[in-house]
C-alpha cells in the first residue's frame, strides 16, 4: 500500500490507493523487488515498498513467463511488443521485440520482425540491448545453459548449438539437434544420428539409428538393431553390439546376440557373426535379423541394406522380394531398394516385373522394366506370361496381348486367349474359336468349331461333321470322319458312339475306332486298348500283338518289358505278345524294378525274378521297390531293410524307414531318428529328434535342442553343441548358432 498527498484550496486531502503485489520478491544487483499490479498494468517496487517502476506496462518480466531481473534490467511489454528497461524506469530499448527470453546472467534471447517482409528472426542481446548473436536465425531455443539455433539455408532448416558465452560449439549444418539432458545432444545428419556433448565434441560418428535416455541418466544407443551405452557425462561409451541391457544401480548386465559361426565340411571356422538369425540368400549374401528388423549383409559382415522392419523374402530372378506393412517391393542383391514396398503384389516373369497396385484410381496389374519404370499405359485385371516375349492381359472383362516392352499389341476384346505357339494365338471371340497372328490379323477366322494349334505350321479343326488338320492358312493336310484330339504326337479319334481309334502324325490310321479307351504310349513302343472287358496290345506302328484278349480283367503299366495282368482273379505278368511269363497265381503284384517284382501270397508279400523264382519269401505285410539293391519291408507293423537276395540288412524293428536322395535311409524308432547306409547297414542309432538330409553326403541332426552334423557314413563332423545348425548351399558352408549370453560390465 502506498499513500499519495494532493493539495488543493488550502485543504490537504489524503487519498489511499491500493496496489497489489503480483509476484514473489525479485533480486537484482543485491536488491529485492516485487512486481506490483494496478488496473491490469504492472510495475516494480523495491523491498521497502517504494514504487520504482510505475504500473503502466502490459507485462513485466519475459515472454516465457519468467520475471527474474537480469542484472538491473527487466523486460516490459507495450502493446504486443517487448523492450528492456532498468530499475530506474529508463528504457534500454524501445518495445521492438516479439519475444524476450532471459538466457543467463548476461544475455537475452530475442526475436523481432524484419521490416521488409514481417518474418520473425531471432538473435541474442545483452543487458545494454547490444546484439551478441546477430538476428539471422529462424529460431533460438534455450536448453539449459546453451541455445539450439535453427537457420534457414538453401531451402531447408539447419541446426547448431551456442554455449553460454554465445560461442558456436556445434556448427549450424545439421538436419536436427535435440537436447537429451544438460550434457548430451542428439544430432541428426542424413537420417543418421551422432551424440555430442555440451562442449560440442562428437562422442559417436553419424551411424546411430536412434537414442533413448534412461532414468539412470544413461543413454542407450541403437545402431542396426544393436544397442550401445553412453554415460551422462559422455566419458563412458559401449559400442552398439549388444541385444539388451539391464541396469540395477551400479550393476550393468549386457546381453549378447546369438553367435553364428561359419564352418566348412571339415569343421574349420571361416567367419563369426552376431545376430538373432542368419539365413543364406546368395553367393556371399545373408539375411540377418535383430528383433523384428532385417537387413541384407555381405559375408564380410558389412551391411548391404539398413536394418528395417521389413521381411526379406524369395528370389525374383537376380532380385529379392521384400514385404513391409503388408506391401511388396523388390531389393537388389547389393541391398539397394529397387522397387519400394508399396505394391499389393509382385511377380517376376520372363524378365519383367508384374506389380499390382492402385493407378489413377484403379487397382490392377502393371508391368515394370529393369529400370524400375512402369511401362504399360493400361492397368489390367489379370496378367500372365503366354510365351516368348508376350503376356496375356485382361481388362474390362476382355483379353488381349501385351509385349515385354509394355505395349498392348493386340487390343483387349477377346473372350479368352487359349493357346500360343510360335507367333500364332488361339482365341475365343464372341463364343467362337479363331487363330490370330501377332499383328492382330486373323489367320483363321472365328467359327463355331473347336480349334487346336498343332504346331507352328498346322492347326486342327473338329466338329460333329468331321475333323481335319491343315497347314496355314487353309491347306488341308488330312481329314477324318470323326472328332480328333491331340494324343502325344498323334491324334485320338472319337466316333459319335464314343469309340476311340488312333491316327499317326500324317493322318494314317494306326488303330481302328473300336475301343473304349486307348492308353498313352508305353516305353515308346506299345499301346493298351480296352474294349469292354477285353484288352489289346498294339505297337506304335499299329501292329496288333494281342487282340481283344478277354482273359485280362485288369492291367498294370509295363515295367521292364513285363505287363502286370489280372486273370481269373489272380495276378501274373505277360509280355507284349500276351504270353504268360509269370503265372497268374498271386493275390497282388507290383512292377518290376532291378529285375524283381513284389508279389503277394496268403496275404504276405515277397519278391520274384523274371524266371518266376521266389527270391524273397512272402513274409512281409508291405514291401517297396528295390533301388540300389535294397528295399524297405514291413513286418508286424515294423520296418526293416532287405537286399536283392532276401538277406536282412536291418531287422524289422523300426517305426518307419525313409529313403534319402543320397541313397541312405532315415530310420525312426520311439519318435527318435537314426541313419542307415545305402547298403542298409546301421550307421547311427535312432537317438535324434530331427535329422535333415543335405543331399551332399552329410546330414544335420538335432537332439535336446542341440544340433551337429554327420557324414552319410555316420562320422561326426560338427559336434552336437549348437543351438541351431543350417547348411548354406550357396557358399557350401555350415552356420552354427551359439546361445545368447549375459555379461557383466563395470561402470567406472
Amino acid at each position: 500500500m502506498r499513500i499519495f498527498s494532493i493539495l488543493g484550496k488550502g485543504i490537504q486531502i489524503i487519498i489511499i490507493i491500493s496496489l497489489t503485489v503480483a509476484g514473489p520478491a525479485l533480486s537484482g544487483e543485491g536488491e529485492e523487488y516485487s512486481i506490483i499490479e494496478k488496473d491490469q498494468k504492472k510495475g516494480l517496487a523495491n523491498k521497502k515498498g517504494r514504487v520504482i517502476i510505475p504500473p503502466e506496462y502490459e507485462d513485466l518480466g519475459w515472454s516465457t513467463g519468467s520475471d527474474q531481473l537480469l542484472e538491473d534490467v527487466i523486460g516490459f511489454k507495450q502493446g504486443n511488443l517487448w523492450g528492456i528497461l532498468n530499475t530506474k524506469n529508463e528504457k534500454i530499448t524501445e518495445p521492438v521485440y516479439t519475444s524476450l527470453a532471459r538466457f543467463n546472467d548476461f544475455w537475452i534471447v530475442a526475436s523481432k520482425k524484419l521490416p521488409y517482409n514481417s518474418s520473425i528472426v531471432y538473435g541474442v542481446i545483452n543487458s545494454k540491448g547490444k546484439a551478441e548473436v546477430a538476428f539471422q536465425y529462424h529460431n533460438l531455443v534455450v536448453s539449459g545453459n546453451q541455445i539450439i539455433a535453427t537457420q534457414h539455408q538453401d531451402g531447408k532448416y539447419l541446426y547448431g548449438v551456442y554455449d553460454d558465452r554465445a560461442r558456436l560449439i556445434i556448427p549450424i549444418k545439421y538436419d536436427l539437434v535435440n537436447a537429451l539432458n544438460d550434457d548430451l545432444y542428439e544430432v541428426t545428419l542424413n537420417d543418421k544420428i551422432a551424440v555430442f556433448n555440451s562442449k560440442g565434441k562428437d562422442l559417436t560418428d553419424f551411424v546411430l539409428d536412434s537414442v533413448q535416455l534412461k532414468p539412470e541418466n544413461l543413454l542407450i544407443t541403437y545402431q542396426n538393431g544393436k544397442q550401445g551405452l553412453i554415460a551422462k557425462s559422455g566419458n563412458f561409451i559401449i559400442e552398439p553390439e549388444y541385444k539388451d541391457f539391464v541396469i540395477k544401480g551400479a550393476a550393468l548386465k549386457a546381453q549378447n546376440f546369438a553367435m553364428w559361426q561359419a564352418f566348412d565340411n571339415s569343421n574349420q571356422l571361416k567367419a563369426t557373426y552376431f545376430y538373432d538369425q542368419l539365413i543364406p540368400k546368395g553367393k556371399g549374401i545373408y539375411i540377418a535379423s535383430v528383433g523384428d528388423a532385417e537387413a541384407l549383409i555381405h559375408e564380410s559382415d558389412s551391411l548391404l541394406s539398413a536394418f528395417a522392419k521389413v521381411e526379406i523374402q524369395a528370389h525374383l530372378g537376380d532380385w529379392i522380394s521384400v514385404k513391409k506393412d503388408g506391401k511388396s517391393g523388390v531389393m537388389c542383391m547389393n541391398g539397394k531398394m529397387f522397387l519400394e514396398p508399396i505394391y499389393d503384389s509382385i511377380r517376376y516373369e520372363r524378365g519383367v516385373f508384374l506389380v499390382k497396385t492402385l493407378v489413377n484410381g484403379k487397382r490392377g496389374w502393371s508391368m515394370v522394366n529393369h529400370q524400375g519404370h512402369i511401362i504399360t499405359s493400361e492397368v489390367y485385371d489379370e496378367m500372365n506370361w503366354l510365351g516368348d516375349s508376350y503376356f496375356r492381359g485382361k481388362r474390362a472383362k476382355y483379353w488381349g496381348i501385351v509385349n515385354d516392352q509394355g505395349r498392348e499389341t493386340i487390343y483387349c476384346k477377346y473372350d479368352s486367349v487359349v493357346q500360343y505357339s510360335e507367333g500364332k494365338l488361339l482365341v475365343k471371340f464372341l463364343g467362337e474359336d479363331g487363330i490370330l497372328n501377332l499383328d492382330g490379323s486373323w489367320e483363321i477366322l472365328p467359327q463355331k468349331k473347336e480349334i487346336e494349334i498343332v504346331d507352328p505350321i498346322r492347326y486342327l479343326i473338329r466338329s460333329p461333321y468331321g475333323s481335319y488338320v491343315a497347314f496355314y492358312p487353309d491347306t488341308k493336310d488330312f481329314t477324318a470322319e470323326y472328332f480328333l484330339y491331340k494324343h502325344g504326337d498323334r491324334y485320338l479319334e472319337k466316333t459319335l458312339d464314343l469309340k476311340y481309334g488312333l491316327l499317326d502324325e500324317n493322318g494314317e490310321r494306326v488303330i481302328k475306332p473300336e475301343f473304349d479307351e486307348i492308353s498313352k504310349l508305353h516305353h515308346d513302343s506299345i499301346y493298351f486298348a480296352r474294349a469292354g472287358n477285353s484288352y489289346s496290345f498294339i505297337t506304335r506302328s499299329g501292329k496288333i500283338m494281342v487282340s481283344k484278349d478277354p482273359r485280362f480283367q485288369e492291367i498294370h503299366d509295363m515295367s521292364e518289358e513285363f505287363i502286370g495282368v489280372k486273370i481269373d482273379g489272380r495276378w501274373g505278368f505277360v509280355d507284349i505278345n500276351g504270353k504268360l511269363r509269370i503265372a497268374n497265381r498271386y493275390e497282388n503284384i507290383g512292377p518290376y524294378n532291378e529285375g524283381l517284382a513284389p508279389m503277394r501270397i496268403l496275404s504276405r508279400w515277397g519278391y520274384l525274378n523274371k524266371r518266376e523264382e521266389i527270391i524273397v519269401q512272402p513274409a512281409y505285410d508291405t514291401v517297396y521297390s528295390f533301388s540300389g539293391g535294397i528295399c524297405e519291408v514291413v513286418k508286424k507293423g515294423k520296418f526293416g531293410l532287405i537286399d536283392e537276395k532276401g538277406n536282412i540288412s536291418l531287422d524289422c524293428d523300426y517305426d518307419n524307414i525313409r529313403r534319402i536322395k543320397t541313397g541312405g535311409f532315415f530310420i525312426e524308432k520311439d519318435q527318435k531318428i537314426g541313419l542307415a547306409g545305402k547298403d542298409g547297414r546301421l550307421l547311427i542309432l535312432p537317438r535324434f529328434d530331427k535329422v535333415i538330409d543335405l543331399n551332399n553326403g552329410f546330414v544335420i541332426a538335432s537332439k535336446n535342442g542341440k544340433s551337429g552334423m554327420f557324414s552319410n557314413n555316420g562320422v561326426s563332423i560338427i559336434p552336437m553343441i549348437y543351438e541351431d545348425l543350417r547348411y548354406d548351399s550357396y557358399n557350401d558352408i555350415y552356420l552354427a548358432a551359439n546361445p545368447e549370453e549375459w555379461v557383466d560390465i563395470q561402470i567406472p
